[in-house]
């Protein structure tokens, strides 16, 4: 795959998967991943404010 994707030009691939047993995203406090416990409205603020915590 990493000669394909380093060529240059457009490229296509064509990928065929099979079906997962994952539901769709909820938002809420059931996901793992912390961004996705939160709505979309709501993310980009939480964002700004951890980015312009000074180092």
């Amino acid at each position: 795959m990493p000669g394909v994707l380093t060529r240059t030009g457009p490229t296509f691939v064509h990928l065929v998967t099979e079906p997962g047993h994952q539901g769709p995203i909820r938002r809420s406090g059931d996901e793992r991943a912390r961004y996705l416990q939160q709505s979309l409205a709501e993310w980009p603020e939480t964002l700004r404010r951890a980015l312009a915590v000074p180092l």
